[in-house]
């Protein structure tokens, strides 16, 4: 693993084991992977979605979804990470994190 590689990810990883850390990165990226060929895979099975399934799709997020769990949807990122306290934009003291900042 090149030098600057693993420095960047120790410091990512300063909460927690290392190998832990990149254990977790890794098993997501192979539960990311298996959606995608699981998606590809039915795809050739069944075909794309159509415009009307997906529009039918759209529906039902919107319908059903949104109304049975709304905790689960927020209209924007600010709403979730202002708690919809958001009064000004911008807001104040909002920055990029710096890498291994801890909050």
């Amino acid at each position: 693993m090149p030098a600057a590689l693993k420095t960047r990810i120790a410091a990512r990883a300063a909460d927690t084991n290392f190998s832990a850390y990149v254990s977790e990165v890794l098993a997501r990226e192979e539960r990311r992977l298996a959606l995608i060929d699981f998606l590809d895979y039915m795809d050739d099975l069944y075909g794309p979605p159509t415009d009307e399934e997906m529009a039918e799709a759209g529906r039902d997020i919107t319908n059903v979804y949104e109304v049975e769990k709304p905790s689960f949807f927020a209209p924007n990122v600010f709403s979730v990470a202002t708690e919809g306290e958001m009064n000004a934009w911008p807001v104040p003291d909002w920055r990029p994190a710096k890498s291994g900042e801890k909050f």
